[in-house]
């Protein structure tokens, strides 16, 4: 049982990890996370529109 809560332990530490990094890459780059975030046709974007 315990060792199972140390796995769990160490997935959690894992997720916090990422978290603070993504929170690290949100501070660095917040141009690009903006463009992609407030872009509404990111998802609805033809392939071949490459910004003429």
């Amino acid at each position: 049982m315990f060792h199972l809560f140390l796995f769990l332990f160490q997935i959690a530490d894992k997720y916090t990890q990422l978290i603070y990094l993504s929170t690290v890459f949100f501070q660095i780059f917040p141009d690009f996370t903006d463009k992609i975030l407030q872009d509404e046709n990111f998802t609805e974007a033809p392939i071949y529109d490459c910004g003429s």
